[in-house]
């Protein structure tokens, strides 16, 4: 509420992390700046391992298996959404924000058509549709 009240909402949805609504515990602080420097860490990495899957974020690269993919930019960007946190199920909204950040959200259906396109170049068994939630990269 606070942040929506200033009119800073849009800007929090495109841009933070996470944010603390004052007053706050310090315990509280160290704890989020700790998931942040983590999360923000394994992003910063080379190479992102996911079983088959190699990642190569700065040089917009991804292998299995020892074959190189060629992806296209969206693809490679959905990729990389899925595979900051393989294992977990990121929603159809959450990907819409991400994937078009400085503009509109992008349609759902827009979402699917990159996921299958994704799924036919990587291996449809490493993308899991969660019905009505989202996709998630299994590892």
């Amino acid at each position: 509420d606070c942040l929506l009240s200033r009119g800073l909402g849009d800007v929090y949805k495109r841009q933070a992390d996470d944010f603390v609504i004052k007053p706050f515990a310090t315990a509280e602080l160290m704890s989020r700046i700790r998931a942040v420097l983590r999360r923000s860490a394994r992003q910063a990495s080379e190479r992102w391992v996911l079983g088959e899957l190699v990642i190569e974020p700065r040089r917009h690269a991804v292998q299995r298996a020892g074959l190189p993919l060629e992806l296209s930019p969206r693809e490679f960007q959905l990729l990389l959404e899925l595979a900051r946190e393989p294992g977990v199920v990121v929603s159809k909204s959450v990907l819409s924000q991400r994937l078009d950040p400085l503009g509109e959200p992008m349609d759902f259906a827009a979402i699917e058509v990159h996921v299958s396109n994704l799924r036919r170049k990587i291996g449809a068994e490493l993308i899991r549709t969660v019905r009505g939630v989202g996709y998630l990269l299994q590892a």
